[in-house]
């Protein structure tokens, strides 16, 4: 019996230094994975932040005949920012542009970073020399995400029924570039029968158009985000002035904040190339009135900025932008600056409308962009509202009467910016 209950003693220890070996084999194992999991975050890191470099580097150099070279140098610049240098021994970092595998292959817009590392294990490798060390890998891409399709005219206002609508004789013309009614809406755009679009658009809803069409009319587009919600409001406007309110003669106007301009009877307002900030009171033709770029063709031009009287906080009293009778508005777009090539913009705290309401021969031209992003605009009777160079970008559009609106694209003057993005 004593014997048996001394061999019973001895299966007992062998057992449980059995147990304790497997289970320092699992803990060491855990150990040996949570090294590799930490060291793949760090590598993720890593590879993110190079593919995005990367991008930056290719919209910034986008045109350069090196802009590959160029964007390797940023990605592996990054990379070994982040602790991983190439070196060939502990760890390697690859960029291929194009990328070689992925949704992206091919495409030479974007960079595919490939981070590896290997780490030594603390227990694994107990199982044999080849298992001293192991592989941990990181993948990432990095590209330029491709700017919202070209459109002369925009209704971007994504709900309503209609968010363009052309009515009696009334015209609109494109020219270069098509139209975006951005509406799901059931009809989104609608034409009465005299009415005509000379242009191709595409309608995110559908339509209800009884007049003509000279290009194609597609319905059920794709919905587009805001081309030109990348600009950044302006937080001064330098010297500030009284409202004008101008009936006669000439009268040169500075660069600067007003809280209204407002031009009637047979007065000309000539304005200095500039900014113009307009706090609350905005801006109005009417009569024989003209408001005109005293300098047009010298490169600068003239940006508005029509905003309310909270300025530069959102908020308080906000004026709006109308001609009528044989009131003319004649702009030259901002040649330089963050507002190149826009003549004038209404923020979204001012959802006052843009009206013209005019003669024949009369309304408002510019030769850059129009942006409105929040409010309607509106022609009527016999008023012309022409953009030459740029868009007409409104949360939605109506022409009324003989009512005529005329956008001329040029990509070279209102390209929204490419984005760096990481795609995967």
């Amino acid at each position: 019996m004593t014997r048996f209950g001394g061999d019973e003693g001895g299966q007992a220890v062998v057992l449980l230094g059995l147990a304790l070996t497997g289970m320092l084999v699992v803990g060491g194992l855990g150990i040996d994975a949570g090294l590799q999991y930490v060291e793949r975050r760090h590598e993720q890191v890593a590879a993110d932040s190079a593919a995005f470099a990367a991008a930056v580097s290719m919209v910034d150099n986008w045109s350069a005949a090196n802009r590959a070279t160029l964007a390797t140098a940023a990605a592996l610049d990054y990379a070994k920012r982040n602790g991983y240098d190439d070196d060939g021994l502990t760890n390697t970092v690859t960029v291929n542009i194009p990328p070689t595998s992925g949704a992206y292959a091919g495409n030479a817009g974007y960079a595919e970073i490939v981070v590896s590392v290997n780490v030594k294990t603390a227990f694994i490798r107990i199982l044999g020399s080849s298992y001293a060390t192991q592989s941990v890998r990181a993948r990432a891409v990095g590209g330029i995400v491709a700017p919202p399709k070209d459109y002369a005219l925009i209704a971007l206002a994504k709900t309503g029924s209609p968010t363009m609508s052309l009515t009696g004789n009334a015209q609109v013309e494109v020219e270069n570039a098509g139209i975006l009614v951005n509406s799901i809406g059931t009809p989104a755009l609608t034409t009465t029968s005299n009415a005509s679009i000379e242009g191709s658009v595409d309608v995110a809803g559908t339509a209800q158009a009884l007049g003509s069409v000279s290009g194609t009319l597609t319905t059920g587009a794709s919905q587009q985000p805001d081309p030109l919600s990348y600009l950044a409001a302006p937080t001064s406007c330098g010297t500030t002035y009284t409202a004008v309110n101008a009936t006669g003669g000439t009268t040169t106007l500075q660069p600067g904040c007003y809280p209204g301009i407002s031009a009637s009877g047979t007065a000309t307002v000539l304005l200095a190339s500039g900014t113009y900030v307009i706090t609350g009171g905005g801006i109005s033709v009417s009569g024989n009135a003209t408001i005109k770029d005293s300098t047009p063709g010298d490169g600068v031009g003239v940006f508005i900025y029509n905003g309310c009287s909270f300025f530069p906080s959102s908020g308080g009293t906000c004026g709006a932008i109308g001609q009528s009778g044989n009131g003319n508005i004649d702009l030259e777009k901002a040649g330089t600056g963050q507002y190149n090539g826009v003549s004038i913009w209404q923020p979204c705290a001012n959802t006052n409308a843009l009206t013209v309401t005019g003669s024949p021969k009369s309304g408002i031209e510019t030769t850059g962009s129009v942006y409105l992003p929040c409010a309607a605009v509106n022609v009527s009777g016999n008023g012309d509202l022409e953009t030459g160079s740029g868009q007409l970008i409104a949360s939605t559009v109506s022409a009324v009467g003989k009512g005529e609106i005329e956008v001329e694209w040029d990509a070279t003057s209102s390209t929204p910016d490419r984005m760096p993005a990481i795609v995967e």
